[in-house]
């Protein structure tokens, strides 16, 4: 029964030492893992049918893009990034029957606002793609 008490703490300790601390590879995914930023000009859209009519009645689609989340992870000596964008939207009295694309953007931006070059301070931009057009009914309908 004297063996049991002594082997009991013993293997407890090994237990949760396999369950302590990170891995190299989880401490470089968690600390090099860009942050998501949903771009402000670019987060709705309103689209428009052909034509020079841009009363409620033409609109085709209007969508949202909601906040993006992202996982990393460490795999042959690279950083993983998986992304989940949320895009919602709602069909407008001008919709045809059909496919509707909502075009959209991600971009990798560096800490200096340049081109990736190394690890540290990455964010990572999403939005919706508008046309000019359309960039500029967005500015004018929340300048309302």
């Amino acid at each position: 029964m004297k063996k049991m008490k002594i082997l009991s703490p013993a293997l407890l300790a090994l237990i949760l030492a396999g369950c302590g601390g990170k891995s190299d590879k989880e401490d470089v995914a968690t600390n090099y893992c860009p942050t998501p930023l949903t771009v402000q000009d670019a987060s709705h859209l309103t689209r428009f049918k052909d034509g020079p009519g841009r009363d409620p009645r033409d609109i085709v689609f209007e969508a949202d893009i909601g906040n993006a989340s992202v996982t990393c992870s460490v795999a042959k000596n690279q950083l993983q990034v998986d992304m989940v964008v949320r895009v919602a939207a709602t069909a407008g009295p001008s919709v045809v029957q059909g496919q509707t694309r909502v075009p959209y953007f991600v971009r990798v931006i560096s800490p200096s606002g340049s081109k990736p070059s190394d690890l540290g301070g990455y964010r990572v931009a999403v939005g919706l793609k508008p046309t000019q057009e359309e960039l500029d009914f967005n500015r004018r309908a929340v300048a309302r």
